[in-house]
């Protein structure tokens, strides 16, 4: 079953299915209405920034050893040719179903992703770039789940509060599988302890909260077996706790499921 997970990481299916379960926790947190369309290009979007994030880094960087950049290299061109196809699927889904603000917002989210990816492939040598870059993807996946929950962006305290506790866990999630492949990168006791302690701290104050328990304690559940997984990740194998770290960020689908 271990072994399976692997094609999660390598078709880059991990990152769209966390962003689709908290677009629709961010939802029923905060009362939006989301509809099939939205979870639609939520997940198309986040898939085709991250697939073209890695094969940017196959095509520039090709002595990258992990698995997921040798899959890249081996099928570049089919994968081109689907991340084409999505990409005009989506835009034609886009321009067919949304609002004038809901493109607005798109638009500018397309734009951060191209910054983002000008950083990702021109800021290697910054000596805090494993830093900056998990927390820039946490943000981008963060704002892709909440793209179209239109109360968030109302930025009251309630809706801060939870984008924020969001976008630590995402950067929990990045910055552990990065010290994994990159040993180095998250040595210093403000990376290990201070971002993990600040998205705990901001899970608990949501579950304090009388009405939005449920999200704190699926960003809690999260993390916790996050922490597990890296404490066995030498039992599961490298792309297998990749895959697992992914799947900690699932916790939300039992409140989801259950009415």
């Amino acid at each position: 079953m271990l072994a399976s997970l692997k094609w999660l990481t390598l078709l880059s299916l991990d990152a769209p299915l966390v962003a689709v379960v908290w677009q629709a926790m961010l939802a029923q947190t905060l009362g939006g209405v989301i509809h099939w369309h939205h979870r639609a290009l939520v997940f198309s979007s986040v898939w085709l920034g991250y697939a073209a994030d890695r094969w940017f880094d196959s095509l520039l960087n090709p002595q990258a050893p992990s698995a997921q950049h040798r899959y890249m290299r081996r099928f570049a061109k089919p994968y081109v040719a689907v991340w084409s196809a999505v990409l005009l699927l989506s835009l034609a889904l886009a321009w067919a179903r949304l609002e004038p603000t809901e493109w607005t917002r798109g638009t500018a989210l397309v734009a951060a992703a191209l910054l983002y990816t000008t950083f990702a492939q021109k800021g290697r040598s910054l000596p805090a770039y494993g830093v900056i870059k998990g927390f820039l993807v946490a943000a981008l996946v963060s704002a892709s789940a909440a793209l179209f929950v239109k109360d968030v962006w109302s930025f009251n305290a309630l809706s801060i509060h939870v984008l924020a506790t969001t976008a630590l866990l995402y950067a929990c999630n990045c910055l552990l599988i990065r010290s994994w492949e990159k040993r180095h990168s998250y040595a210093k006791p403000a990376n290990r302890f201070l971002i993990p302690i600040t998205a705990l701290s901001a899970a608990l104050g949501l579950i304090l909260h009388p009405d939005q328990w449920s999200f704190g304690l699926s960003a809690l559940a999260s993390l916790l077996l996050l922490g597990f997984v890296h404490r066995f990740r030498s039992s599961f194998g490298p792309i297998a706790s990749r895959a697992l770290a992914d799947i900690c960020l699932l916790a939300p689908l039992p409140f989801l499921l259950v009415p």
